[in-house]
């Protein structure tokens, strides 16, 4: 970030704490993952690719997702999804209309495959996909705060090191 430089040894995660008294998990990520990814290829020097925009990667691929909006949209998906086939299926009719889906009544209480039915699994939908998508955001979101954890506590243990060895 702006304010220090970044070195190989850890001393940029010192200059960052001498600097900024509050110490963020975010800028810590960046400091130790601008020494990972600071060397530039001859590519990347010939795009125009500089560290600014190795660092605004960094950040956005480490954002938080929102177990709200990812659990409703994954949840209308779902639900979606399971109306128009029901819907697609009564309007095609037939001697036994969507035997397959029916099979879904087995985990869907009151669910079969009539006009009534179809809202009913859109509602079924909406619950299972809200579910799958609401947990799919909070154990991504919990694996990523575990690894900068790590980070931190490489960053940490890197400085004392540096410090040990250069008193």
């Amino acid at each position: 970030m702006i304010g220090f430089s970044i070195h190989s040894s850890g001393s940029a995660i010192n200059a960052a704490t001498k600097k900024q008294g509050n110490f963020s998990v975010k800028r810590l990520s960046v400091v130790f993952l601008n020494n990972i990814f600071m060397k530039q290829t001859a590519s990347e020097q010939a795009s125009g690719i500089t560290a600014l925009d190795t660092n605004a990667l960094i950040i956005q691929s480490l954002a938080k997702l929102d177990a709200l909006a990812l659990g409703i949209s994954v949840g209308t998906l779902f639900g979606l999804v399971n109306f128009l086939a029901t819907i697609f299926l009564i309007i095609k009719g037939g001697e036994t209309v969507g035997p397959n889906l029916a099979l879904l009544s087995q985990y869907f209480i009151g669910y079969e495959v009539t006009p009534i039915g179809s809202l009913i699994g859109l509602f079924y939908g909406f619950v299972s996909g809200f579910v799958l998508g609401w947990l799919i955001a909070v154990l991504r979101n919990f694996v990523v705060a575990i690894y900068l954890h790590i980070l931190k506590l490489r960053g940490n243990v890197s400085a004392v090191n540096d410090y040990i060895d250069n008193p």
